[in-house]
């Protein structure tokens, strides 16, 4: 079992009633019971062993019974004003005295009337495994104690290390995955891969029922900048979001695949234009039509990335909202794919970007299909912050620009504008609401 859980709730919703339960649950492989916060090595032993093994639960302020059945017993606490020294050696000793930090989370379980706390440390198996102790031993989980991989015991070993290897080829899989949807399009378009980062695989699956889900896609989730997917149903594994509006719904539209364990698929057909779609609406059209006409491409197609990042936003923002109703404050993993990009030029109504093409010529696309950014090991990934140091789920639209910035930078480069120019670019205004620009 690598998923076990003592309660019929998640962590974050627990109450001091919910600890009534434990009199019934034996330390063990999963559970252990302290009466009070021990010290750092201990703390580190118990986390790196349960992150090792089948993951598992740690309760401070909670004494064992007597008649060796290993239940929990008197539920001492923690003295109130003395939690938050208990809980910044709690995180210290994890933070600090295991490589890598494994992923955990942690609660204090009041009871007010007794001004006592409980510390509650829930620990996935961790997939990128060995997590190993300050000491430099590796432990494992071996009934209601913490051991260290014998010298000759390869087979512990041998299998932290297959599955660091399984979830770097899931990360692979799923990035290949839909992607052979795309071999029969010819017109430019982009698949964005959103994954919960791999330290949290053992501990989420997807609980939004289809109502509510097609609720949230349908509803507002920016006052500004939403996408409203009015086409939802079920698929293989996933619930499919659609914006067909108008569009022919045999056509490749922008579409949202939502899979079971909370990740995600969204295909983007990208605006393509001639030089006669070149018009007043864009400030800087006219030096860029000068220089496809001094190199005689008339017939050469641009992408228009020009309102790429605020559907970008809107993405992310739906997507948030998904998990937000999930009861998930998860960082992510995110790639790209390019397809039908060779031949083409982007287009950007911005001065840099017009500045710099004037001096260094116009950035013809070559490659027709690429991933963004190159490399299947997971640092390959571009990471998605969905929650900041403090632990709150971003509630501006700073934190969630900066996501959009770290997806598109990569994106950029790709299609011929450096980071130098990028730096230069004025991104903020794409984000300005449409209101609020006449008196800008």
């Amino acid at each position: 079992m690598t998923n076990y859980r003592p309660f019929k709730k998640e962590i974050e919703r627990l109450c001091w009633k919910d600890l009534l339960e434990l009199h019934e649950v034996s330390e063990g492989w999963y559970v252990e019971y302290k009466k009070e916060v021990p010290e750092a090595k201990s703390i580190t032993k118990s986390v790196s062993s349960f992150a090792n093994q089948y993951g598992g639960w740690l309760f401070y302020g909670i004494a064992e019974t007597l008649d060796g059945s290993n239940r929990a017993g008197e539920i001492i606490g923690i003295q109130k004003d003395a939690m938050t020294a208990a809980m910044k050696r709690v995180r210290d000793a994890i933070n600090r005295g295991i490589s890598p930090v494994p992923f955990y989370k942690v609660k204090v379980v009041y009871n007010n009337q007794k001004n006592l706390g409980v510390i509650v440390v829930q620990v996935t198996l961790g997939m990128n495994a060995p997590f190993i102790h300050q000491s430099g031993r590796i432990y494992f989980r071996k009934g209601d104690s913490s051991e260290p991989i014998e010298a000759n015991t390869r087979l512990d070993l041998e299998e932290l290390l297959k599955r660091q290897e399984r979830a770097k080829k899931s990360l692979r899989d799923f990035v290949k995955q839909d992607l052979s949807l795309m071999q029969s399009e010819s017109a430019p378009l982009l698949m964005l891969k959103i994954k919960p980062d791999f330290r949290y695989w053992n501990m989420i699956e997807r609980k939004i029922k289809f109502n509510e889900y097609c609720s949230i896609m349908r509803g507002k989730t920016d006052a500004y900048f939403d996408i409203p997917f009015d086409n939802n149903y079920s698929g293989p594994r996933c619930f499919v979001s659609r914006q067909v509006q108008t569009n022919n719904p045999l056509e490749n539209v922008l579409t949202l695949f939502y899979y079971y364990d909370c990740s995600a698929s969204i295909t983007i057909p990208l605006n393509v234009l001639n030089i006669a779609n070149l018009d007043d609406r864009f400030s800087f059209s006219r030096p860029i039509l000068e220089m496809i006409y001094e190199k005689k491409l008339r017939s050469i197609n641009l992408i228009d990335l020009n309102s790429l990042f605020t559907l970008i936003y809107a993405i992310i923002l739906k997507y948030f909202a998904l998990i937000k109703y999930e009861r998930q404050e998860l960082d992510f993993l995110c790639k790209m794919a390019a397809y039908n990009m060779s031949n083409k030029m982007c287009f950007l109504d911005d001065k840099a970007f017009v500045d710099n093409i004037s001096k260094n010529g116009l950035p013809i696309i070559h490659q027709s299909n690429f991933l963004i950014p190159e490399g299947d090991e997971i640092e390959d990934y571009i990471s998605i912050k969905n929650k900041d140091p403090r632990g709150t789920a971003p509630k501006d639209i700073r934190r969630t620009i900066g996501n959009v910035m770290a997806i598109t930078a990569p994106l950029l480069s790709y299609l011929g504008i450096p980071a130098e120019i990028q730096a230069d670019m004025d991104f903020g205004r794409y984000f300005v609401p449409k209101q609020n620009k006449k008196g800008a």
